[in-house]
């Protein structure tokens, strides 16, 4: 397999300049955004600027794996609406807990509750939206068969046949790279040995890909785009926006299609540096330094949407809508150069999340 030298001085790096303010979604995505404009138009949090976005828990009799993406999802809703997000502060914050009801079929089931500046609870929000396969996959679960059954088939079986698919995830690993089950946008990591970025293996552990890597060492991350639109790829480490630290935020990290890739070096801090991804012990991640919890350590989730040079909308995008264990530290500082372009960015097509861990 190709090695990716560490040595090079400068590398490119698009990023996304601009988001347009209407954009189409999936119904989930949708319920997600209506509720963010309630919570936003709350009289208690009008004005305060930026918001935190907190951790998501699945119910523990149901064990699902979706926080991850409905976190990622969130954060996508309030950038669309111009709201920063920060990772802690005197800022209104967003929270939540996730499941599974059945009722004729299965239906995500999330309650996101909104605190204040104080950390006081002003009020939960109910967010329910019946399953299907659009929701499987920006839920990175594989879409189950039930979903496509006829008619005849009784609304709680097909319900059933979901809720198998939501605890038993499924990843398909291709040359090394882990993608959802008939997805066009795949992920690998690359790791430091002796100054040259290999591919770490990725293996199916229950239906995740998973790898394992070395205490201290250096990672980096490259995202493929086997669609024929551009792409753009927005990340979080343990459960941390990579552009947590940047002078300027940006939506995400531009792909070109048709088999293009694109290196994501470390924590983007700028045009010009980067801060490399280290494994190290989560006491010592910006995750537990600046959101406080282990809910999403060691999990790499990879959001993918298309995008597009401005009137040069996809076809197939569709309509508009208004408006505790290991993490990963702040390596050294690293050379890159980017170059800022201008792109529309559309829905979210598909999640890919990686879990990593330690060689013991």
């Amino acid at each position: 397999m190709q090695r990716l030298s560490s040595s090079s001085s400068v590398f490119l790096l698009l990023t996304v300049l601009a988001i347009p303010p209407a954009i189409a979604q999936e119904p989930f995505v949708q319920e997600i955004d209506g509720v963010i404009g309630k919570m936003l138009a709350n009289q208690e949090i009008q004005n305060t600027g930026p918001v935190i976005v907190g951790g998501f828990l699945s119910n523990p009799q149901q064990d699902l794996h979706a926080a991850p993406a409905i976190k990622r999802h969130i954060i996508d809703c309030l950038h669309r609406r111009n709201i920063k997000v920060e990772p802690r502060g005197p800022y209104p914050a967003i929270s939540g807990t996730f499941g599974y009801v059945i009722e004729d079929g299965a239906l995500i089931d999330i309650e996101m509750d909104l605190t204040n500046r104080d950390g006081e609870r002003l009020q939960t929000y109910p967010v329910r939206v019946k399953f299907a396969n659009d929701n499987c996959s920006v839920l990175n679960i594989a879409a189950p068969s039930a979903v496509k059954l006829d008619t005849k088939v009784s609304g709680y079986d097909r319900g059933q046949a979901v809720v198998a698919a939501l605890k038993t995830p499924e990843v398909v690993i291709q040359e090394n790279y882990a993608c959802a089950p008939g997805g066009h946008y795949s992920v690998e990591i690359v790791c430091d040995n002796h100054g040259s970025y290999v591919p770490v293996p990725i293996v199916d552990h229950g239906g995740f890909g998973c790898v394992e890597m070395n205490m201290g060492q250096a990672y980096r991350i490259i995202v493929k785009n086997n669609s024929p639109y551009e792409a753009v790829a927005a990340v979080t480490i343990d459960g941390l926006d990579v552009f947590a630290f940047a002078d300027q935020k940006s939506p995400g990290f531009l792909i070109p299609p048709n088999g293009g890739t694109q290196e994501i070096k470390g924590w983007y801090i700028n045009n010009r540096r980067a801060d490399a991804f280290v494994v190290g012990r989560f006491a010592e991640t910006p995750a537990a330094q600046l959101l406080g919890s282990a809910a999403d350590a060691g999990v790499i989730c990879v959001q993918f949407s298309a995008a597009w040079i401005p009137g040069n909308r996809p076809s197939d995008e569709g309509g508009t809508l208004g408006g505790g264990g290991v993490g990963t530290k702040r390596g050294p500082a690293i050379d890159q150069h980017v170059e800022k372009v201008p792109r529309e960015v559309g829905k979210v097509r598909e999640v890919v999340c990686i879990r990593y861990g330690v060689s013991l």
